[in-house]
């Protein structure tokens, strides 16, 4: 897991693999700011490579959130506004309680909280999950629930 702010972007363009090209493209197009402005819905960057979900929603009682991890994409989720909590653990510490979704690339997981950390995200901030992290995003931080618009660019690794 990386959590920073989208000025900071360029420090995670590293040479590699095509998985790290893939993030440089997802992290150059979020620091342009231009899908801030982009409608709702699902957006091709790179075909099925690399989309992006644009997404507005009030964020969620702890209580209605789920943990998820996915075996075949990272997420780089970004904040345009609003404000929202994301949780996060290392996959060893999570069961699977809802069955891997080949389809949906998405499994449901439960976690110990002695296990998770929190981040508080703010408008600006990116967290890239990797497949490896389990986590739980949209929660209400200290309850509040309030609009959020979020953009969810998924990378295949």
């Amino acid at each position: 897991m990386i959590s920073d702010r989208i000025e900071r972007a360029s420090l995670y363009h590293t040479a590699g693999g095509p998985a790290s090209a893939r993030v440089a493209l997802a992290l150059q197009k979020l620091a342009s700011q231009e899908m801030e402005h982009w409608p709702t819905g699902r957006h091709a960057l790179d075909g099925e490579a690399v989309f992006a979900i644009v997404d507005a929603y009030d964020s969620r009682p702890l209580e209605s959130c789920f943990w998820e991890a996915h075996r075949n994409y990272i997420d780089v989720q970004y904040i345009v506004s609003g404000v929202e909590a994301m949780d996060v653990a290392p996959i060893e510490f999570a069961v699977e309680s809802k069955p891997y979704d080949p389809g949906k690339d998405f499994a449901v997981f439960t976690v110990s909280d002695a296990h998770a950390s929190r981040l508080v995200v703010t408008p600006g901030q990116f967290v890239i999950f990797f497949p490896t992290d389990v986590h739980r995003p949209c929660v209400a931080p200290n309850g509040i629930i309030a609009p959020v618009r979020k953009i969810v660019v998924k990378v295949r690794v």
